[in-house]
Order: structure tokens, then C-alpha cells, then sequence
């Protein structure tokens, strides 16, 4: 499917040049192919980010290439963002989802939470393409008995740890069904209009509390700050950061500073010139043998 040309804007110049202050050469360098960067039309980047993350999913990515005219007009356009996404990402382009955008709703481009749009996004596809439902989806029993569905854990406010967050499901629920794609919704403290820096750990590496000790993988990060997302993702000995058009690579070893901690403490990862203390608000996790 061939884009058309308003869906369509080149890189700024400045995005794909390497940076020369000292200070950002030390954490971020910018990539100048393989990824497509999704354009803001403002308070969009809610969007982009769970777009990255489900173009990134191979499953995800291979069962939604293959839809065409689906009888939701959602799943079509995701099929046909997907497509420009795989097309052009050696022609330092960029992607502009303005008709997924509109078809959700948001045409006026208010900001959203990411775990609301990441829902919506999966339960569309879910209803076209079962498969992609089963990946994601959480089955348990409540404390009523009564089964539930849902594709994302929400941590309790000011929990520690992702060890908590679990240890807090598996006590009020009963026989729950592990997904391929674990995802975590973080809950955060908000103080003064502002996040409070409150340290949230969790690990690389997930070995869940289970009979069935399934294991899990930490492969997509999507973070805040300043009420704008982007999204980390795993690339083998270094994670790779998509801010909106443009993409950085970033050490492995700076994925530790979105844990939290507090302001004066904060390890810094730059964007170009402005300093950003970025906050990982959901976690995306795959299961490993």
C-alpha cells in the first residue's frame, strides 16, 4: 500500500544528524535508519508510543500486516500504518497516523492515557484477529468467583516494586492465565501538579511467583515526563528510545534511571538540548523458555 503523500514528512534535518554537545553524546545518538518515527500532531504521542510498541511485537506485527478491509475500520488503518511503517524505514521518513487518530476519537488531539489507548488498540485487534487477543489477555478469578479479562496489571500507588504489584494480584485473585505479553500499568503519586519521584523498581528479568514459575523478559519501556511519552525498546546489548519522529540509542545500562528516584539523584537522559527525567509508566514483558 502506498502511502499517500500528506501521511508523509521528511526528518528534520536535525534529527538525524549526530548530536555534537558533549553532554547528550554521552547518553543518546541518533538513528539514522530502520526505525520510522510517528509524527505528534499534538497530544498524540500516547498513540505513537503503543503503535511503536505493537509494530515492534513481531506476532503482533505479522498478523496485522496480513488484515485487509476488515470490517473495523481501526484494524484497516492500523493494517495500512503498519504497511508504511515496514516500507519505509530506509527512506528517513516519517508517519503521520492522523486517520487512526480521528477514528478513535481524538480528532481534537486531547491527551490520553497510553494504557487506555493500548487497551483500545489491542481489543479492536482482538476482535478481528483472535490470536492477538490471546497474547496479551490476563484470565483470573476474582474474590466473587467471577471470571476476568483484562491486558494489563495496574500497580497500587506508591508499591515498591513489581514484586509487590504481583504479590498484591495473586492474593486477591485465583488461577490466573499468563499471556505471552505481560504488561504492567504503573501507578504514580502526583504532588503539586507535578510527579512525585517515587521510586518504582522492577526487573529485566521476571521469574513470577506461580507453581509453573513462567519467566519473562523485559523487551518495550513506555515513560513520561512532563505529560509526553516515548517509548524504550530492546535491542539485544543496547535498548533504542522513539520520541515521537526521531529515534536514539541508548546504554542498556541508563534503562535504570526510569525506575525513579529522587530529583537530585535522577540520572539525566537527554533529548537533543532539554533535559528530560523520564518515569516508566508501563512495562511490556515477553515469556521465555
Amino acid at each position: 500500500m502506498k502511502p499517500s503523500k500528506r501521511n508523509i514528512i521528511a526528518v528534520a534535518h536535525q534529527a538525524v544528524d549526530i548530536i555534537q554537545s558533549s553532554q547528550e553524546a554521552n547518553y543518546l545518538y541518533p538513528i539514522k535508519g530502520g526505525i520510522v518515527g510517528l509524527h505528534n500532531m499534538g497530544n498524540t504521542c500516547h498513540l505513537n508510543v503503543c503503535l511503536q510498541v505493537l509494530f515492534y511485537i513481531s506476532e503482533v506485527r505479522t498478523e496485522v500486516l496480513k488484515v485487509a478491509n476488515q470490517s473495523s475500520p481501526i484494524v484497516t488503518e492500523m493494517s495500512s500504518i503498519f504497511t508504511n511503517l515496514n516500507s519505509l524505514k530506509s527512506k528517513g521518513l516519517v508517519f503521520v497516523p492522523h486517520e487512526l487518530a480521528t477514528l478513535l476519537g481524538n480528532s481534537t488531539y486531547e491527551a490520553q492515557d497510553c494504557d487506555d489507548t493500548m487497551t483500545r488498540l489491542i481489543t479492536d485487534l482482538a476482535e478481528q484477529i483472535p490470536g492477538i487477543g490471546q497474547l496479551f489477555r490476563i484470565t483470573y478469578r476474582d474474590s466473587a468467583n467471577e471470571q476476568t479479562n483484562c491486558y494489563s496489571i495496574h500497580t497500587r500507588i506508591r508499591e515498591p516494586d513489581l514484586d509487590h504489584a504481583i504479590q498484591y494480584h495473586l492474593s486477591t485473585t485465583r488461577n490466573t492465565s499468563w499471556p505471552q505479553f505481560l504488561t504492567f500499568d504503573i501507578q504514580r503519586e502526583w504532588q503539586n501538579d507535578s510527579i512525585h519521584q517515587v521510586i518504582f523498581d522492577f526487573p529485566k528479568k521476571l521469574t513470577l511467583p506461580t507453581v509453573e514459575r513462567q519467566r519473562y523478559q523485559l523487551i518495550a519501556i513506555v515513560a513520561y515526563c512532563n505529560f509526553h511519552y516515548v517509548v524504550f525498546l530492546q535491542k539485544s546489548a543496547y535498548w533504542i528510545m522513539i520520541n515521537d519522529e526521531v529515534a536514539y540509542s541508548v546504554p542498556s545500562t541508563d534503562i535504570n534511571a526510569l525506575k525513579g528516584c529522587s530529583t537530585a539523584e535522577m540520572p539525566l537522559l537527554w533529548y537533543k538540548t532539554l533535559e528530560h527525567k523520564w518515569l516508566a509508566k508501563m512495562l511490556i514483558y515477553r515469556m521465555v523458555q
